[in-house]
């Protein structure tokens, strides 16, 4: 070997050896919690369940909901005049999450990505259910899907099922 390529080699060797490794944060532990209530669609004689039917019935529909959130453009005053990062729009009372974003061209822009809830979902299939006559929903599924808008990422809902009437 050259000594151009060993000095080259060791070089390497050092370079990658200054290279600090971040540190992991410290946190506090906790419980998070998740849930979707289906009480209501329950008292209402309503089934929704991730299980195949078990018994006779009638297909109605198979169901699929994309529920996505608003993402609105705001101020700089905006963004950095809520502390916590969060943003109540005056015309129709949603909640927004603040989000800043790094263009390639260096230019920060602001945005307001409304905060869903997998529960309004849930209503919609439950919604379009009853429209198409049907006791309950089977083979129900839920996902949350990132979607990304140059750069600016926000998570997306999707709940779908198996429409059913159910027979006697």
């Amino acid at each position: 070997m050259s000594a151009y390529l060993k000095s080259i080699l060791f070089l390497c060797i050092i370079l990658t050896s200054c290279v600090s490794v971040p540190k992991p944060k410290e946190r506090l532990g906790r419980t998070d919690f998740y849930s979707l209530d289906f009480r209501e669609y329950s008292e209402a004689g309503f089934l929704i369940t991730p299980y195949p039917p078990n018994n006779k019935y009638q297909s109605k529909g198979l169901i699929e909901v994309h529920l996505k959130p608003k993402v609105l453009s705001i101020s700089k005053a905006t963004y950095y005049g809520n502390e916590n990062q969060e943003y109540t729009n005056p015309t129709d009372g949603a909640k927004y999450e603040l989000k800043a974003f790094r263009a390639i061209d260096e230019v920060v822009y602001y945005y307001a990505v409304e905060i869903i809830d997998a529960n309004q979902a849930v209503k919609e299939i439950y919604l379009k259910a009853k429209e198409y006559g049907a006791d309950a929903i089977v083979n129900f599924k839920i996902i949350s899907e990132t979607e990304e808008n140059f750069g600016l990422e926000f998570h997306n809902i999707i709940v779908s099922g198996f429409a059913i009437k159910t027979l006697d």
